[in-house]
């Protein structure tokens, strides 16, 4: 998932299995390429969203405190 976000967000590694956050100073793998022969394609084709403060708290916090929020609070799919 791709977030469109106005702070610094900083890299991180294995928030959960298979979670990565790459925010400054990190890059990703883009859409075709092959590393170790696996090939890397879009699995969903969404547009950017823009992060939203549940989305923030999740990629600083590595978790969402899910009790009390309003649905402007969902994380949406970016």
């Amino acid at each position: 998932m791709y977030y469109r976000v106005d702070r610094t967000i900083p890299c991180r590694v294995g928030i959960y299995e298979g979670i990565d956050i790459r925010g400054d100073g990190g890059y990703i793998v883009g859409i075709g390429s092959v590393v170790d022969g696996n090939s890397y394609s879009i699995f969903k084709d969404r547009p950017i969203a823009q992060a939203n403060e549940a989305v923030y708290q999740f990629l600083e916090n590595g978790k969402l405190e899910c009790k009390n929020l309003t649905i402007d609070e969902v994380i949406h799919e970016g």
